[in-house]
């Protein structure tokens, strides 16, 4: 019974090691992505910022589903209001990543 627990609490440790080295690596990728983008309701600069911050870090693949799902929506909708809100999603789910080291998991 001490095994299986010191097994799963290491297993634990070596996730929780490499979520930190994942944001001490990429966070300042984010940082620039979010910067450059500028939380926008232009998909074409969301786009072109995304490309790059793909270039620069691992980007799970939740996040890029998100991604997509706010490019899909944000082109659908008309008035500069309603874009506001998938873009304004996509923003919150980025700066909750760069306040959570856990954030960071690579699902990919």
């Amino acid at each position: 019974m001490a095994e299986v627990f010191s097994r799963k609490r290491a297993k634990v440790s070596q996730q929780l090691d490499w979520n930190r080295l994942l944001f001490e690596k990429y966070a300042d990728a984010y940082r620039e992505f979010l910067a450059s983008w500028g939380g926008a309701f232009n998909v074409e600069l969301l786009e072109r910022n995304f490309e790059v911050l793909q270039s620069k870090a691992v980007v799970p693949s939740s996040l890029t589903r998100e991604y997509e799902q706010s490019v899909s929506s944000m082109r659908g909708i008309g008035t500069k209001d309603q874009r506001r809100a998938p873009a304004h999603r996509l923003r919150q789910r980025i700066e909750a990543m760069l306040r959570d080291p856990l954030g960071f998991v690579n699902e990919s």
